[in-house]
């Protein structure tokens, strides 16, 4: 047994109406058709007059979707404050106009979320915010996730984009994230923080700007990340290296957070000491080799705590090349080309893995 909700879901599409019935009968492409559609065919819309199919109803789509629009508006103006109860209003028309009535009847509820916020803001200042206090509260992600709204409000002039703040606060955005990447209170998070608050020093001596931080901090963050594959995850000259294998493109952006550990932090990191890429012949033979990787692949998952020995037994049987201990490969590092065969890019070269 099925219950009532179950069954229409099994029931045809109407080709006239688009409604989920029975059908009555069939076209000429074998295409359902309901026996409201079937026996009565079209009528005039009650509001518009427009035809429209009889198993509609007694108004056509755009007609309930502006009344579902009007109802919704209605309503959830109420909840807003003589700060942006008219603007909201006025967007909901700006935005039956630049998508349809479908849109503006199914997305209301979304952009009000936001008119909502901007006027508890708005109650709290005791008058409509700038961008600039706006983004400072919400972060341009949000502004971002409500660019129909704030395209609406820059070209009614009720908030207009100011872009060098809109560029700062992005950075800032991006940066709090980049924080977060390491659990509060942990090594690496202290380290990562104070190695900011030491950017930050430099913007105060108009020495740096907020986008040259952020892009600083990025290989920095990245490079903890990568330390904290290996058991002693202090950041060292030897992970470095094996680091640089794979990121070579970065030695120059990491300069300045290496240069960092070392005269802030006396961690004994450097980049002078980085010895010359070369590859190296794998020691072991083809033959252990080729049977350590039928052993692993024949497994329905390769472990994490295998994945390592993995990839080392795969680039050294099909490629004869010792991977260095210093050297951690994970999913990220695995790219495609045009053909989709995998690869690995190791000190600038692509090694194939199929």
């Amino acid at each position: 047994m099925l219950c009532t909700s179950c069954y229409n879901k099994t029931l045809p599409i109407c080709s006239s109406c688009s409604y989920r019935r029975e059908a009555h009968s069939y076209d000429d492409n074998k295409n359902a058709i309901c026996k409201i559609c079937y026996e009565q065919g079209f009528k005039e819309c009650k509001t518009c007059n427009s035809l429209i199919p009889a198993g509609y109803g007694n108004i056509c789509r755009n007609c309930n979707n502006l009344k579902t629009l009007n109802n919704k508006v209605n309503k959830l103006s109420k909840a807003l404050s003589n700060y942006f109860k008219d603007s909201f209003i006025s967007f909901s028309k700006w935005l039956l106009q630049k998508r349809d009535s479908n849109f503006a009847s199914l997305k209301i509820q979304h952009y009000f979320k936001y008119f909502f916020m901007l006027d508890e803001l708005a109650l709290n200042l005791k008058r409509v915010p700038t961008y600039d206090e706006i983004v400072s509260n919400f972060t341009v992600a949000t502004t971002r996730e409500y660019l129909l709204v704030t395209s609406f409000l820059d070209e009614q002039n009720i908030i207009n984009i100011n872009l060098e703040v809109k560029e700062k606060q992005a950075n800032l955005d991006m940066i709090n994230k980049y924080l977060d990447n390491f659990p509060k209170g942990s090594k690496n998070r202290i380290l990562i923080e104070d190695y900011y608050k030491y950017l930050l020093e430099k913007l105060e001596q108009n020495k740096t700007t907020i986008r040259s931080i952020r892009l600083s901090l990025t290989p920095a963050i990245k490079f903890l990340e990568y330390c904290e594959n290996f058991k002693n995850n202090r950041p060292s000259t030897f992970l470095l290296e094996g680091y640089l294998w794979l990121y070579s493109g970065q030695k120059a952006a990491i300069t300045g957070f290496i240069n960092f550990l070392r005269n802030e932090k006396k961690i004994d990191v450097s980049l002078i000491n980085i010895k010359p890429f070369k590859f190296k012949k794998t020691s072991t033979s083809k033959t252990i080799l080729k049977q350590r990787l039928l052993d692993l692949m024949r497994l329905p998952k390769i472990p994490q705590n295998k994945e390592q020995l993995y990839y080392r037994t795969l680039i050294g049987y099909l490629h004869d090349i010792k991977v260095p201990t210093n050297l951690f490969i994970s999913i990220n590092n695995i790219k495609s080309n045009e053909h989709n065969n995998k690869y690995i890019l190791i000190n600038k070269y692509k090694i194939y893995i199929e």
